[in-house]
């Protein structure tokens, strides 16, 4: 499977707006370890904020929606015990999901669970960036014995 560069751009929205190359965060110039091992918890603490605030994003939209939800369910049932004819559930939910605003706010969270998503593959990509530093480090070390002795 070939990647695509463009792929591996991402765009965050954390009080401003930050366009990143994931391949620029992710890379480990094994030239220049220390700074890599230097970089790595700053570079987690970011990631995982950004995702700690897409979380809280997702979380409220998603209670949005509930609220919705909840508010057109007792607005409907009070329209079909007004009526003639008596509304199904599968009316009311078909109702629910025909209703602008639910729909915009059902795509706002779709989107917003997208990104927080990302974010998570981010900071697992990031884990596995420590764990290869770890690696790198024992065999350098193993590396520079052999070489003394």
């Amino acid at each position: 499977m070939m990647l695509d560069p463009e792929m591996l751009k991402i765009k965050i929205k954390a009080g401003k707006e930050y366009d990143i190359d994931l391949n620029e965060v992710l890379t480990v110039d094994e030239h220049n370890l220390n700074r890599a091992y230097v970089e790595q918890a700053a570079l987690y603490a970011w990631w995982s904020a950004a995702r700690a605030i897409a979380s809280k994003y997702s979380a409220q939209l998603k209670k949005k929606l509930d609220l919705r939800r909840s508010e057109l369910a007792r607005n409907l049932r009070k329209e079909s015990d007004e009526s003639l004819l008596r509304w199904t559930l599968s009316d009311i939910e078909a109702r629910i999901l025909a209703d602008d605003q639910y729909g915009l706010l059902a795509d706002k969270l779709i989107e917003a669970q997208y990104h927080e998503q990302l974010l998570t593959g981010v900071c697992e990509a990031l884990d596995q960036r420590k764990e290869m530093l770890i690696s790198l480090g024992a065999q350098m070390r193993t590396e520079a014995r052999q070489d003394l002795g």
